[in-house]
């Protein structure tokens, strides 16, 4: 029995990768804007909450943190990979 072939990388075209980022750039752009919505919208709510206790919650502070990490996340990725496309650019 022969082995199984491995699939081939799918080669693109440098026009090919900036478009793919441009895509993903305006992906992440609206992603951003709808995080920001939520977040402005958490912490209206838990602000509300609180001064209708009267008691002050950890919970959406530690939300709040959560989400700003994930934000952080998605950006250090997307400059990552920038920074990837730039560095091979040089190399040709």
């Amino acid at each position: 029995m022969p082995a199984p072939q491995k699939p081939k990388a799918v080669q693109r075209t440098p026009e090919q990768i900036s478009r793919d980022l441009a895509n993903e750039r305006a992906a992440l752009e609206k992603s951003f804007g709808e995080l920001r919505e939520d977040l402005t919208e958490a912490v209206d709510v838990t602000t509300r909450k609180a001064t209708q206790v009267g008691v002050y919650t950890g919970i959406g502070v530690a939300a709040v943190a959560a989400v700003g990490a994930g934000v952080g996340a998605l950006v250090g990725s997307a400059v990552a990979v920038r920074a990837v496309v730039r560095r091979r650019r040089g190399r040709r």
